[in-house]
């Protein structure tokens, strides 16, 4: 795993080593086959090129294999933090990810892992999923792109935002785990890690 990338992705990466899923890293794969300073576009229908930014990771599970975007949140939990976990992204993303997932076909589909950092000591009773990694705990929640697309709202036309309304983000929201097919061996409580070892350390519920 690459040094320069941020703590999130490692996080997840980690994650992923732990519970066993093969996995590829997009950014490994684009720097085994495309010149430095390349970047990747697609014409539209009036033959004009638009960038297609690249997404995190191709994860290959037991039900599906996934087009991971991984979106690093942090979650302020000390006094006078709000504790709000973000579901934005941007509207480019939503893009290159339809674009992407129509590339690849059946049986691939994009995902959203918004992955959040919970900066500070009040973690939520009875929570399961959380992970530390780094010395940071992390919580995750994953949305289809399908389903985001549904549901979304715009967050910010001038920046080009869009976010999820917090009830819908509780009801399309799943662990990534779950929603790829992995009940014994989940990201953060599978038995075991690999040869390259995770690092992840499964935090259990209520702790």
């Amino acid at each position: 795993m690459s040094a320069a990338r941020r703590h999130y992705e490692r996080a997840f990466e980690a994650a992923l080593v732990r519970s066993r899923l093969p996995y590829l890293l997009v950014d490994d794969a684009k720097r085994a086959v495309l010149e430095p300073g390349a970047r990747l576009g697609v014409f539209d229908e009036h033959g004009t090129e638009r960038r297609l930014k690249s997404f995190d990771a191709v994860v290959y599970g037991p039900r599906r294999c996934t087009l991971v975007e991984v979106k690093g949140r942090r979650v302020d939990l000390r006094r006078g933090g709000t504790g709000r976990r973000e579901s934005w992204t941007t509207m480019d993303d939503i893009r290159s990810l339809r674009t992407w997932e129509r590339l690849f076909g059946d049986p691939f589909e994009a995902v959203l892992v918004f992955l959040y950092w919970l900066d500070g000591p009040a973690l939520k009773a009875g929570e399961t999923g959380l992970l530390r990694f780094e010395g940071r705990v992390y919580a995750h929640r994953a949305v289809r792109l399908s389903d985001y697309a549904r549901e979304m709202k715009v967050r910010s036309p001038r920046w080009r935002t869009v976010d999820l309304p917090a009830e819908a983000f509780e009801r399309i929201g799943y662990r990534f785990d779950d929603l790829i097919g992995v009940y014994s061996d989940s990201l953060a409580e599978a038995k075991g890690t690999s040869a390259r070892g995770s690092g992840v350390e499964p935090i259990p519920a209520g702790a």
